[in-house]
């Protein structure tokens, strides 16, 4: 994350003291133009950038879309909003591109810029107390929620296999799904982070690891379900 933090830095892309003034939707092309730099194609080579590829991804997935053909159909239906945030946008990218350029890039790193996306922005909400002061971070305790999601219908059985050998059987890691588990900042409703476990009994392994990702401070609260 750090090598990550430091080539967006060197890069201009995280300087931006305005961050907390956008709007929703300029805070979406913010975070579509840090994870455009992990495009790891040869530029100059390429119809779609990887912003107009990562913007229809995001509008999609917000949107409520489920499938790669969905966020294709939900982009086609928003494109003159879409046309705002990124002028070179002339058509949607098809559900065969958006497929293809996700699967040239890795969830580990797309989850780094996010992390730190997610970081910068945390710093820039203001929070508003109980006594109508407002703290941008400091002086106040902070809430973070841990939950835990399975992805239906998404598993790959030799690899959870692989990855839990000897404590599963084949037969068992073809019934096991995907589990992701997360970290929210309830005060500023901001998720922060999160970890793909092969399977559920190994979420008590997850939870260290997102405690680890954020500035949690003394006083804050950490609450599961």
């Amino acid at each position: 994350i750090k090598h990550i933090k430091q080539e967006l830095e060197d890069n201009g892309l995280l300087d931006d003291p305005k961050m907390e003034k956008k709007s929703t939707i300029d805070q979406l092309k913010t975070l579509a133009g840090l994870m455009s730099s992990l495009d790891p194609r040869v530029q100059g080579r390429t119809v779609y950038s990887a912003t107009t590829i990562i913007l229809v991804a995001l509008a999609g997935i917000l949107g409520g879309c489920l499938s790669w053909n969905a966020c294709e159909i939900f982009a086609e239906t928003h494109l003159k909003v879409l046309k705002k945030l990124d002028r070179n946008i002339k058509e949607i990218p098809s559900h065969d591109t958006l497929r293809r350029f996700f699967c040239i890039i890795k969830p580990s790193e797309l989850e780094n810029v996010y992390r730190i996306w997610a970081k910068k922005m945390g710093e820039n909400i203001q929070i508003e107390r109980s006594d109508g002061d407002v703290d941008k971070r400091h002086g106040i305790k902070h809430h973070y929620a841990l939950d835990g999601k399975t992805i239906r219908g998404a598993a790959d059985a030799e690899q959870i296999l692989a990855e839990n050998e000897g404590t599963i059987s084949a037969e068992e890691a073809e019934h096991v799904k995907i589990h992701m588990e997360s970290i929210y900042d309830t005060d500023r409703h901001l998720p922060l982070a999160q970890v793909c476990i092969s399977i559920k009994k190994n979420e008590l392994d997850a939870i260290p690891k997102l405690l680890n990702s954020i500035d949690l401070g003394k006083d804050d609260i950490v609450t599961i379900d």
